[in-house]
């Protein structure tokens, strides 16, 4: 989670404004997860299901606390925001970056069964 990120990034207490383009993010730093650390971790929804992805936003809430004052502001992306524009496209690096992980540990493990496959005579 990119906010997490960003507020870790400051080891030391500061005023900060975090922009995101994510209402969820932006949302849920602001106001939803307080008031779902309140609720057990329940949302407001039907039958008041559990608050997804609890462990992040605890540790948004933590980082949150440790500043002096942390305001969240959403941005409209792909709207010329040059630092958004700069951030989404490290997001999409990073994503490309994993895919091609992903498909080389996949593609050692089809090697490795091929080659397994080819010592042991049972392919």
């Amino acid at each position: 989670m990119a906010i997490l990120m960003a507020l870790k990034h400051f080891t030391e207490p500061a005023r900060l404004l975090v922009l995101s383009d994510s209402r969820y993010a932006v949302n849920g730093a602001s106001s939803w997860a307080r008031a779902w650390s309140k609720n057990d971790w329940r949302t407001r929804g039907k039958g008041r299901p559990e608050a997804k992805n609890r462990d992040l936003w605890e540790q948004v809430l933590k980082a949150k606390d440790f500043h002096i004052d942390t305001r969240f502001q959403w941005v409209k992306g792909h709207s010329g925001i040059e630092l958004n524009e700069f951030c989404d496209s490290l997001a999409q690096d990073e994503r490309v970056a994993l895919l091609r992980e992903r498909s080389n540990e996949k593609r050692r493990e089809i090697q490795d069964g091929l080659l397994s496959c080819v010592e042991t005579n049972e392919c």
